[in-house]
Formats: C-alpha cells, sequence, structure tokens
C-alpha cells in the first residue's frame, strides 16, 4: 500500500467518464481524497496541501485545459495526472505538455496507487526545499528564458501555426541559427541543406526545437563567466546534443524519440546551474584536474547534498517540460530510480549516457528492461555515428 510521507489532498475530477478506480483503501496512509464534478470545481478547492491532481473529464474542454494550466504554473511542484480512455491513446503524448504522468484506461486500485507513488517518489527527490537549501536561495535559479516561455505557452494551444513559431523564433538571431544548424545535423539532416527556417521546424518537429530553444538560452547565461568556465560548458554542450541524439535512436516508438532527443540535450542543465548560481561551488567540484562523471556526482552531493540531475529536473519541471524528460534527466546516473517495465526514455537515456562515457550501463537495469542483447548494437552506433555538429 502507499503511504506518503506527509498528509496531503488529491484531487480527483472524473465525471462523467469514471476512470479513476475506488481509492478507499489508501485512506489509512493519510491520504485524502477528494472527488469533485468539474474542473472549476477542483480549481476552487486547490490550496498548499493539495499534493495531485487527477483529471479524467475531457481534458479538451477549456475548464480542463485551465486547471492543469493553472496548477503548472502555480504551483509547479503539484503532480497533474490526466487518465484518458483507451482509444484515446494516440493522445498520450501530445498530453505530456500539460500533465506530468499520463494513464490510458481504467487501471486497478493497487497498479493506479502505484502510479501515484512513481510521482510521488520523483517529486520528492527533486523537491523545491532540498534544490534551495543547495543553492542558497531562489533568487539564485534562472527564470524561465523568454523565447522558450513563450513558446511553451503556444504549444498549450491545440494547433500552432508553424509560421508563428517561425515569427517567435526569428527574434532570437542566435536561436534560429542553432535551429538551422540542428537541422543539418547528420542525425536530422535530409539530402538537400536546410536554409529556411520554417522548413527546420517542421524538420525537427516542435518538441525538439522547444528543447533545443531552452538549451540555446540557458547557454547564453553563460556568456560572463570566465573563459575556463565557458570552455567546459560549451564542451557540456556539445556533448548533450550528441546524448540527445544516441537517446533518440535507442527508442523504438516514434512518438517517443523527440521527448529521448529532449531529455539527451538537457540532462545536464544542472551543471550550467551551478556554474552561473555558484561560480565557487562549480570550480572547487570540477577542480583543476579532468574527473570522471562519477567522481564529480559524488563531489556534488558531498558538498551540495544533490546532484546536477536533481537540480535540472527540479527547474524542468517548473518549466513545464513533460514528465518523462524530467523522470529520465532525474535518474539518467542513477537506474535504479527508473520505473517500469517498458524501455523508455529514462533508459534510452541511461544506456547513451553510460555509452558515450565509455561505462557499462548499469546490467540490472538492462535485465530488468530486456534490453542486454540490443547491447552491443548500441555500442556500434557510438564509432558508425559520429557526432556532426
Amino acid at each position: 500500500m502507499f503511504t506518503p510521507s506527509s498528509p496531503f489532498r488529491v484531487l480527483i475530477v472524473d465525471e462523467p467518464c469514471q476512470l479513476v478506480p475506488p481509492l478507499d483503501i489508501a485512506l489509512e496512509g493519510g491520504l485524502c481524497l477528494e472527488r469533485v464534478q468539474s474542473a472549476d470545481s477542483a480549481m476552487a478547492r486547490l490550496g498548499p496541501d493539495v499534493g495531485a491532481v487527477v483529471l479524467a473529464a475531457d481534458v479538451r474542454t477549456s475548464s480542463g485545459a485551465s486547471l492543469l494550466t493553472v496548477v503548472r504554473e502555480a504551483a509547479p511542484a503539484t503532480l497533474r495526472v490526466v487518465v484518458l480512455p483507451g482509444q484515446a491513446e494516440k493522445r498520450r503524448v501530445e498530453l505530456l505538455r500539460l500533465a506530468h504522468l499520463v494513464v490510458v484506461g481504467q487501471l486497478p486500485p493497487e497498479e493506479f496507487l502505484g502510479v501515484l507513488a512513481r510521482a510521488f517518489r520523483m517529486r520528492s527527490l527533486i523537491s523545491e526545499a532540498s534544490i534551495r537549501r543547495a543553492l542558497g536561495s531562489v533568487e539564485r535559479l534562472p527564470p524561465a528564458p523568454q523565447i522558450h516561455h513563450r513558446l511553451a505557452a503556444m504549444l498549450d494551444e491545440v494547433e500552432v501555426p508553424i509560421a508563428q513559431v517561425q515569427r517567435l523564433i526569428e527574434q532570437d538571431p542566435v536561436v534560429a541559427a542553432a535551429i538551422l544548424r540542428v537541422a543539418n545535423s547528420g542525425y536530422f539532416a535530409r539530402r538537400e541543406k536546410v536554409s529556411d527556417l520554417r522548413q527546420a521546424t517542421v524538420q525537427l518537429g516542435l518538441e525538439s526545437v522547444r528543447a533545443i530553444v531552452l538549451h540555446t538560452e540557458l547557454l547564453q547565461l553563460a556568456s560572463n563567466l570566465n573563459a575556463r568556465v565557458r570552455r567546459d560548458i560549451e564542451a557540456i554542450a556539445r556533448r548533450s546534443f550528441r546524448l540527445g541524439e544516441l537517446a533518440s535512436s535507442f527508442i523504438a516508438e516514434p512518438n517517443l524519440r523527440p521527448l529521448a532527443f529532449t531529455a539527451g540535450l538537457l540532462a545536464d542543465m544542472g551543471q550550467l546551474v551551478l556554474a552561473v548560481a555558484l561560480p565557487g561551488v562549480w570550480a572547487g567540484i570540477r577542480g583543476t584536474r579532468q574527473v570522471s562523471a562519477s567522481q564529480q556526482l559524488q563531489l556534488e552531493f558531498e558538498t551540495l547534498g544533490v546532484t546536477h540531475a536533481e537540480i535540472g529536473a527540479y527547474l524542468l519541471t517548473c518549466w513545464g517540460l513533460p514528465f518523462a524528460v524530467v523522470e529520465a534527466v532525474a535518474a539518467h546516473h542513477s537506474p535504479g530510480l527508473i520505473p517500469g517495465v517498458d524501455f523508455g526514455v529514462a533508459v534510452a537515456l541511461h544506456v547513451a549516457d553510460r555509452l558515450m562515457d565509455g561505462a557499462q550501463p548499469d546490467p540490472a537495469c538492462l535485465e530488468r528492461f530486456g534490453s542486454m542483447l540490443d547491447l552491443p548494437k548500441w555500442r556500434r552506433s557510438i564509432s558508425l555515428h559520429p557526432h556532426s555538429l
């Protein structure tokens, strides 16, 4: 049975779908379930003690979408769960822009509680309190980059005109150049060179464009750092593109590949945050000699109590990135945190990250996901497809 670490309320909007199973069994653990008639009723009941909002009503209605948007902006740590009927499977990836988790079909009570438990474990891992303790104050956290913030708001709409996205991106020449560069890289490129921003946006897809926009805007934060730190950040940035390409290539389901690319591109964003927010601490962790990935993680945890993976995942949560991406970023150095039995974004990112460092992916993780036999093929892909940016 799922027992939360502290009492909280879970608001459930399940009219008229009846997709959320009876969960009276969970009440013993301090979980306060409130079933409400509509998204508007749930909005009126929001408060600091609400740990999760479960929406099984039609999310396409203005009130359903508004509820998720309000919760995302006002309380990003509150879990947002959407439950879809089985025939709506195709909308799962689309809805990950508004919700942390999308559950398809009615689940048995214990299984549904397992979904909530997974999400709450991830939330505690990347809690605001631990990040604030590490960085000293919330003011040291970078605000949401402006182009990305406006693009994310656009993507909340049902249909976004590509011309509208193009006009937004054109406002920042550095971002526009980055998108064209990636569109012409080895992983995404087609036969003819892409020189038109509209064509590049269509070719990459909106989810990948969003990740490139965020990545590029964050890199601009490093422009005032000293030359040595800038070189470190630029090396991390080059690696992140290759990491995104590899993680995406390991995913069999086409709809999940853009999320895997996004997770790889943003996996080490927490290192940039540390370099900008705490340059002295960053310099002490990196030192004057090259440290391995495991040594750096250990130094980060000893110094701050968290690692760059949790710091990056926390910010991605605040900025509304899909939960699959947040989960993958938080867990890519800690495969024991990866839930479930399906090979998805988090496993692909862990494997790609380890292989790029010349290390062995976690055997227990590969066995759990039935992927041990794919390892030789993935190793070959490292040498067959060198980084092209």
